[in-house]
């Protein structure tokens, strides 16, 4: 399995295995371990409340699960907690479809075979965990039922994703992510898209890696104040390239 290319190796085979197998072959020697270069991100939380109270048998679009982009991608771990109105007759669902239309929002239905189906929400919060596995050129989206008929309603709670990526030798995209998380600028997104919450950091962190980034397209160097920034989440000087900062304004 050494003697590999990388595309095979990270295309065919490294898909076909679940990502604790995955891990365990990639340390079965150091040539794997290099080649694989498997990173995992923190832990993202994506929305921290998600409630529809549409009373209606309907199949209504949710939101799409977030997929990295500038790195390949073996598999996605999404978490949360749910459950209906709390009393009466249990209708609520949700699955998770893919879909070749990368827009933001699929106009289609759904169409099987779902990537993940729920099952039918209970009364009391439950806890939900899946893993998949996404396709190049897919995106991957949340639809939901609520259920017809009088004071029936649908809620998610604290949706969180993580990936699992081959990453380059400098586990670049991985320590882009965690610097991001330990800075809080990855806030839920109907936290960030509220003006009154957004921190002062990520506006100040935008900024700088704009500025980082004019200053490397035009051949100069990066200013100390923006090393000693960038030090902080353990990524050196050396560490400190042009395709870092591309993976970093991605997210």
């Amino acid at each position: 399995m050494e003697n590999l290319p990388d595309e095979i190796l990270t295309h065919n085979i490294a898909h076909y295995l679940s990502p604790t197998d995955l891990f365990q072959v990639s340390t079965t020697s150091k040539k794997l371990h290099s080649q694989l270069a498997l990173s995992v991100t923190p832990r993202r939380k994506i929305i921290a409340k998600f409630s529809r109270h549409d009373r209606h048998d309907l199949m209504e679009y949710g939101f799409a699960v977030p997929i990295p982009s500038t790195v390949e991608c073996h598999s996605i771990r999404v978490s949360m907690s749910g459950r209906d109105q709390g009393w009466g007759n249990k209708k609520s669902y949700f699955v998770i479809a893919s879909s070749d239309n990368n827009a933001a929002a699929p106009t289609e239905q759904p169409q099987e075979p779902l990537v993940f189906f729920s099952g039918i929400a209970p009364h009391s919060r439950q806890h939900i965990e899946f893993t998949f596995h996404p396709e190049n050129d897919r995106s991957y989206h949340l639809w939901y039922v609520v259920g017809g008929g009088g004071g029936h309603s649908f809620h998610l709670f604290n949706v969180a994703v993580e990936a699992l990526v081959f990453d380059d030798a400098l586990r670049s995209y991985s320590k882009a992510c965690h610097f991001l998380a330990s800075k809080n600028t990855l806030l839920p997104w109907e936290v960030a898209l509220s003006s009154k919450f957004s921190p002062r950091l990520s506006c100040s962190f935008e900024a700088i890696l704009a500025s980082a980034i004019h200053l490397l397209e035009h051949g100069h160097s990066i200013l100390p104040p923006m090393k000693s920034y960038f030090r902080e989440a353990g990524i050196s000087e050396e560490d400190l390239s042009l395709e870092l900062m591309k993976s970093m304004m991605s997210i």
